[in-house]
Parts: structure tokens; sequence; C-alpha cells
């Protein structure tokens, strides 16, 4: 968890090099094979140094679990992505599922920042019973 909280603190301040680093050292204490976890992360340094922050996020979309993870987790990555659409399900997904990551971090994830000002986002805010 406190790596994942790292991670996280990283992802936020724009340092996604070291988040990534922080991330390779979760998945092999979590017991993941460290030569493919090593090529794993080798390649998504890779693509965030050749593609930038747009490749980061695309590879933590594409390995989110749809059945397993929090909603609210996708729905930051959508955020970070600009796909407001799929950002809006995944935070209705999240609100069905009371999501703790929800409660927490509305009204403070970053990610969030350029949606604030959107209706559809203050609606739904006000709808999980926060003021804004």
């Amino acid at each position: 968890m406190l790596l994942w909280l790292i991670a996280s603190a990283y992802e936020q301040h724009g340092d996604l090099a070291k988040a990534v680093d922080v991330q390779e050292k979760q998945a092999i204490l979590f017991g993941a094979d460290r030569q493919k976890t090593n090529q794993g992360f080798d390649a998504l340094r890779r693509g965030l140094a050749e593609q930038g922050e747009r490749a980061y996020w695309l590879n933590r979309e594409k390995s989110a679990s749809p059945s397993g993870d929090d909603p609210f987790n996708l729905a930051v990555v959508q955020a970070h992505l600009g796909t407001s659409k799929e950002m809006y399900a995944s935070l209705e997904k999240a609100y069905a599922f009371r999501s703790t990551g929800l409660v927490y971090s509305i009204q403070t994830e970053p990610a969030f920042d350029r949606y604030r000002s959107e209706q559809a986002f203050r609606l739904l805010v006000q709808k999980m019973g926060f003021v804004q």
C-alpha cells in the first residue's frame, strides 16, 4: 500500500518516470517475475521517453482490470487521457460501487481539475452529497 501511495504522489506531481520505478519495485515485491517485469517496465519507460505522458496513461488504462479495480482509479486515468465520456461512466460506476477512492479523492484529485467547471462534474459531485 505504501508503494502505491508513493507512486500516486509521483503521478500527481507529474514525475511519471519515478512513478514507473516505484510501480516496478512494487510488482517485484508482490512476487511478479523479475525478468518479465523488467521487460514490461522498460517498454513503458521507452514509451514515456518517446511519446510522453500520454503513453504512460494509455498503458495504465490498458493494464486496468475492468472487474477487479476500483472504477475510480480508471476514472483518474481517463481524466488524464481526456476521455471525458468514459471518465464520467467510470465515476458513475465508482459511485454505485461505493468507492473509497471516490469519497476521499473526488474533490482533491488533480486529474479532475479541468472538469470541475463542467456542469456534469458539478452535478455528479452534488449527487454524491458533496458540496462544491
